[in-house]
């Protein structure tokens, strides 16, 4: 299969978007990208595959592979070289990097999945010790290193678990590591009317920089992949009642709890004290 696609922004700016996924073996399959967004390039609702937030400013070239290796047992990786033309947030020259990651899963029966995951990520930053005159930029590395599994102890609960470490260098010198761990229970009736969902997280990074993301479930159309730094608790509660075919409710509640900060947040967003409460509460109606 081929693909592509070519976008022009008001202004000039070109951005485009090609590649290609094929069978090499039937059990190997290769996946091939290629994206160009010209610095220019300007729209705010492209959400195009992209290293940075943005699909401006950037180039880069991605290969993924999937092959099932024996039995149950599958083997991913990728890796995704890519580099940034121009100027951006902390970096005062054109940069590049690369990111790859290697995974191997496992479903053991229809009642157990897990996998073990490598992913590392190389970006340049400005340089902490600049002295001169032109502006230089230092080399960063995050190593994260994953282990998840999930089973079902009946037909209406499953546990989910998940370690994760990751060790953060800037030049030559390792500067902190951090760790999560979490515990899920997943609830839900057999006519489908009642689930509960619940998560109870650890973490405890040295700085913002070995912050670790975790995806949550959360309310119909909401999307939710908070970032975990430096020492806390994290507590997630969402339920989901159909009492009728065409009426839905969710209820979302989550707390956090710094307990090496006086403060949460910053800018705008900061809050007195070292805790964050959230509730979310939605309706929905088919007419």
């Amino acid at each position: 299969n081929v693909f592509g696609e070519v976008a022009v922004s008001q202004n000039g700016g070109i951005a485009q978007l090609h590649g290609f996924t094929a069978t090499l073996h039937p059990r190997l399959f290769l996946t091939v990208l290629y994206r160009n967004y010209q610095k220019e390039y300007q729209n705010f609702y492209s959400n195009a595959f992209s290293e940075g937030s943005k699909n401006t400013n950037e180039k880069g070239f991605y290969t993924g592979l999937r092959f099932f290796v024996f039995r149950k047992w599958i083997l991913s990786a990728y890796l995704d070289n890519f580099s940034f033309p121009w100027l951006k947030y902390r970096v005062n020259a054109p940069s590049k990097g690369n990111e790859f990651l290697v995974q191997l899963e496992n479903s053991i029966s229809h009642n157990v999945f897990l996998y073990l995951r490598f992913r590392q990520k190389n970006k340049q930053i400005n340089s902490a010790e600049n002295e001169q005159l032109m502006e230089t930029l230092t080399n960063t590395r995050k190593n994260y290193f994953r282990f998840h599994i999930e089973y079902g102890i009946s037909p209406s609960v499953i546990l989910k678990n998940r370690f994760e470490y990751t060790l953060f260098r800037e030049g030559n010198y390792y500067q902190g590591t951090g760790y999560l761990i979490y515990q899920d229970i997943v609830w839900k009736l057999p006519s489908g009317k009642l689930s509960v969902v619940f998560r109870y997280s650890l973490f405890d990074t040295d700085s913002y920089d070995e912050r670790i993301y975790a995806y949550e479930n959360d309310v119909l159309y909401s999307f939710t992949v908070p970032a975990y730094y430096y020492k806390g608790s994290r507590t997630v509660f969402l339920l989901k009642y159909k009492p009728i075919n065409k009426i839905s409710f969710w209820l979302r509640f989550s707390h956090t709890y710094l307990s090496n900060r006086t403060t949460f947040g910053t800018g705008l967003d900061e809050i007195d004290g070292n805790t964050k409460t959230e509730v979310k509460l939605q309706m929905r109606i088919k007419l």
